[in-house]
This record gives C-alpha cells, sequence and structure tokens, in this order.
C-alpha cells in the first residue's frame, strides 16, 4: 500500500498481484493535488494541474483484461491543462472548473456512467459529456469502444483556433455544440458526425 500526504490532502492507494497476473487495487483521494506530485503529469506527459477526489476498486487478471471488474467514482475540479500541441494544431490553455466521472466494470466492459466536462453557467473553456462503454481487448489500444460525445468551447477557444470549424463542422449542432459518435479500436477511434 502506498499514502501520499499534501497539506490538506491525500491519495491512499493498495495493490496486490499473484504470479498468475491476477491483481486487485484500490484508490482513494480527497483534496489531492495531482500537480504537485508529478506522477499524473508524468504518465500524461504534460503538466495538469486538478484536485482529486473520490474513490475506485478494481481486479481481474493482466493476461485477460476481459475478466476486469470493478468501479469508480471521480470529482476533479480546478482543472487547468497548459497550452499544447495535439496532431500539429496548436490547442491553447484550457481552464475547467469540475470534472465527474462514474464508472462500473462487469466482466471486461467499463461502463460510462457518468462523465461531464465542465459545467454551464461557468466561464469554463469545454463543457460535455461523455457516455457509452468500452470493451477491453487483449491489450487496451486493442479495446473497442462504442462511445458519444456532445460538448462546446469558449469563445477565446474557438478564436485562437481559426481552422476549429472547418475540422469540427460536420457534427456542429443548432445550438453551437459539437456531437460525435465514436467506435472502433481506442487506440485508432472512428468519430462520425452526429450534428444537426
Amino acid at each position: 500500500s502506498l499514502q501520499i500526504a499534501q497539506s490538506g490532502g491525500e491519495l491512499q492507494t493498495t495493490f496486490a498481484s499473484s504470479e498468475a497476473g491476477d491483481f486487485s487495487v484500490s484508490l482513494e483521494s480527497e483534496q489531492f493535488e495531482i500537480g504537485k506530485t508529478g506522477i499524473l503529469p508524468a504518465l500524461l506527459k504534460t503538466s495538469i494541474s486538478a484536485v482529486l477526489e473520490g474513490k475506485a476498486n478494481l481486479e481481474g487478471n493482466s493476461q485477460a483484461l476481459s475478466k476486469t471488474s470493478g468501479e469508480g467514482a471521480w470529482v476533479l475540479r480546478k482543472v487547468l491543462l497548459p497550452e499544447q500541441t495535439l496532431a500539429g494544431f496548436k490547442i491553447p490553455e484550457l481552464k475547467i472548473s469540475e470534472i465527474r466521472i462514474q464508472f462500473q466494470i462487469i466482466q471486461g466492459k467499463i461502463q460510462i456512467k457518468q462523465l461531464q466536462i465542465g459545467q454551464r453557467g461557468q466561464p469554463d473553456d469545454l463543457v460535455g459529456t461523455l457516455t457509452g462503454d468500452i470493451t477491453l481487448g487483449t491489450t487496451l489500444g486493442m479495446s473497442q469502444i462504442n462511445l458519444t460525445t456532445q460538448f462546446s468551447l469558449s469563445d477565446r477557444v474557438k478564436s485562437s483556433m481559426i481552422l476549429l470549424d472547418a475540422l469540427l463542422g460536420a457534427g456542429r449542432k443548432s445550438d453551437g455544440s459539437y456531437s460525435y459518435r465514436l467506435t472502433g479500436r481506442l487506440s485508432e477511434p472512428i468519430p462520425t458526425p452526429q450534428g444537426g
């Protein structure tokens, strides 16, 4: 087990495994500032900053991800994503007041019960939802996804990315938001516009 304590927050994790590949892991956090440790920013290769609260429990076998089961619920507050370049496009700094995630895994199928990004009425740069499921494959990248997302961007972000509407316009809805269905492998998702 591992415990990381901060002023006003902490992260606790317990992990167990066997030679046969069976594993179990539990995570619990309370007012934990993930940017201070450098662990998650190192994994994501970007200096993300957020306050994390929630818990999750997983068990399964590393040789057969289809046996994975578990559940979790997390809230990230005061999320700050730095300016970065993605697929050749410069993405400005993104500020998001809150991200809520709730999921359940049964026999290797991840059901996303809630993934809410940002809040309407708040000065968030990104507001949206993601729903659907992910069926775990032999590797994480081979997992099959069946997801639907709807999102909107702040005027500041849209004005800084001149070609944004040309890229996403097919999925634009009448209220100015964008909607897409994502299918295929997790490593190579296929977006299908759901605009209108």
